[in-house]
């Protein structure tokens, strides 16, 4: 095994797959969610024959999380040694118009609210104080952003397709993000090979705060202006001139400047479209009998974000 530092931010992507050129069967994320996010781009775009696993540090691990995998480095790095590797399908959102510009996501994808919280993040900021910078930043934006509605197009796994007009649009693809809020998207999951979709079709914040309320108390009840939906993919646009708005907006807010993320990165405005990749990376996922000895070979390298 070798460690290897990443070169500065984006860098893991590139050194992902100098890894995998020398020869290695397995790159290491070390890091936090922005690490994991570099490192899988070009091992999916490019179908690198090598298996992707993570160890949790940094500002935050939400996948880590989901896989169980302990914070604690020794304990996280043995239960990796009887991971099993598990092929899996992950997200895409691109521009439109403009694929070379897309990224996966493993985690989630967002439009609205959260993306336009990640673009006011002063990033001096979340390097000193972590995820306190974000809570800082979540709390502002909820408290003086308008969430001016957007329309997001998509296709049911049965072919039915759908417009809402919503003010959040999350297509999310881990269950369990620990903490408050650990079943963000009850139904979502690795396994899919479909996307798990939160709607909140209101700009009202009683409804955010209700579905995090009932998300903590693991309610299965949805706020009357919020809606879960399954989708092969979506289109998020500005609101057509032709589309009514519901009395909750105001026509001010229809050329609202709304922007959209995956994992966290911040890919510019809309419109976007958002899809699953089915069978696009392989996975170390820990084994339920950790205590077995492995039998696993080969070279590996760890890319440790900083």
């Amino acid at each position: 095994m070798e460690i290897v530092p990443t070169r500065g931010p984006g860098a893991a992507t590139d050194q992902a797959m100098e890894a995998i050129a020398a020869g290695c069967d397995t790159v290491i994320a070390c890091g936090g969610d922005g690490t994991v996010h570099e490192c899988m781009q070009r091992i999916v775009a490019e179908r690198a024959p090598a298996a992707l696993g993570v160890l949790p540090f940094g500002t935050g691990n939400a996948l880590g999380k989901d896989l169980r995998i302990p914070a604690d480095a020794l304990r996280a790095a043995k239960l990796l040694l009887t991971a099993r590797p598990e092929r899996i399908a992950v997200g895409r959102m691109e521009p439109e118009g403009n694929a070379a510009a897309g990224r996966y996501f493993i985690v989630t994808a967002g439009v609205g609210g959260d993306a336009h919280m990640l673009y006011e993040l002063n990033f001096e900021i979340k390097r000193r104080h972590g995820m306190r910078a974000y809570y800082w930043a979540a709390t502002r934006i909820f408290l003086q952003h308008g969430f001016p509605p957007f329309e997001i197009e998509f296709t049911a796994p049965t072919g039915e397709c759908r417009s809402v007009v919503v003010s959040q649009a999350l297509s999310v693809r881990i269950s369990n993000f620990g903490g408050l809020i650990r079943r963000l998207a009850p139904g979502a999951s690795l396994k899919r090979t479909d996307m798990r979709l939160v709607l909140f079709k209101t700009p009202r914040r009683r409804a955010f705060l209700s579905y995090v309320l009932w998300r903590f108390l693991g309610t299965a009840r949805l706020p009357r202006d919020v809606e879960l939906a399954d989708a092969r993919d979506a289109v998020c646009r500005p609101v057509r001139q032709s589309t009514v708005l519901p009395r909750a907006w105001s026509e001010g807010q229809r050329h609202a400047r709304i922007h959209a993320e995956a994992d966290g990165e911040l890919l510019g405005t809309i419109p976007v479209r958002i899809f699953a990749v089915p069978d696009a990376l392989t996975l170390l996922v820990p084994s339920e009998n950790a205590d077995r000895p492995s039998s696993a070979t080969g070279k590996s390298r760890a890319e440790a974000g900083h």
